[in-house]
């Protein structure tokens, strides 16, 4: 699959606050992931009292997960 085929562009909402970007979608994953620094803009961070590393597709990759954010999508659709 090309990346242009799982790229869509969206907008996070959260408290009055939005950022638009565009965002790599995988419909089968069981986690949404963003950057601390995406979530600090939207003022959305919650830390987690026990970190913990989270398994990647990449061999032997892991990402840190410090903290968790909910937020809304809007205006998600896939480019063509």
């Amino acid at each position: 699959m090309k990346l242009d085929e799982v790229v869509a562009d969206v907008e996070l909402r959260f408290g009055g606050k939005s950022v638009k970007l565009k965002a790599v979608v995988d419909t089968g994953a069981g986690r949404s992931v963003m950057s601390r620094g995406l979530s600090d803009e939207l003022g959305a961070f919650t830390p987690l009292e026990k970190p913990y590393d989270l398994r990647t597709a990449d061999e032997g990759g892991r990402l840190r997960i410090v903290g968790y954010c909910r937020v809304g999508i809007r205006n998600c659709f896939f480019l063509a």
